[in-house]
């Protein structure tokens, strides 16, 4: 990460990946999902969408596989914000999973400060998904936000 962090992504990619070989080797998942954490996030800083994609799907996969919920729903957040998302299936609007999540708390009453801590992300990525919520489903409040997404519409 401090190969990332002086701007040498390139070593720092190389480094991550035989990080992530070793941890699988000696058994330990949830290290090298969080290997694969932080390489997509060095690929991400190089502008390397589909690496950073490939990334983090594998953490995904393992985070998945070890019932690791919160670190699922981060990795879902990464890959929900890159170009193109991930569309929820059957979801309104277009909404990709997280932006579905968050939408749903909003529903339930949850502030965005709430929201921010169940969903672990900070308040201004809570701020900028749900300005994206109302853009996509073409609404301007909470109220319309909860109509909108009202099984009966």
């Amino acid at each position: 990460m401090l190969l990332a962090r002086e701007g040498r992504a390139d070593a720092a990619v190389a480094c991550f990946g035989e990080a992530a070989g070793g941890f699988r080797s000696a058994g330990l998942p949830l290290e090298e999902a969080r290997t694969h954490l932080a390489r997509g996030r060095a690929e991400r800083a190089r502008r390397r969408q589909a690496a950073a994609r490939a990334a983090w799907e594998e953490a995904a996969e393992l985070y998945a596989a070890a019932g690791a919920r919160p670190w699922q729903e981060v990795t879902a957040a990464l890959l929900d914000r890159l170009p193109g998302g991930r569309p929820a299936d059957g979801s309104r609007g277009g909404l990709t999973p997280s932006e579905l999540r968050l939408a749903r708390l909003i529903c339930r009453g949850a502030s965005n400060q709430e929201a921010a801590q169940q969903l672990f992300l900070s308040v201004k990525t809570v701020e900028g998904m749900l300005s994206r919520v109302y853009r996509k489903l073409d609404v301007r409040s909470r109220t319309q936000l909860g109509a909108a997404l009202s099984p009966d519409r």
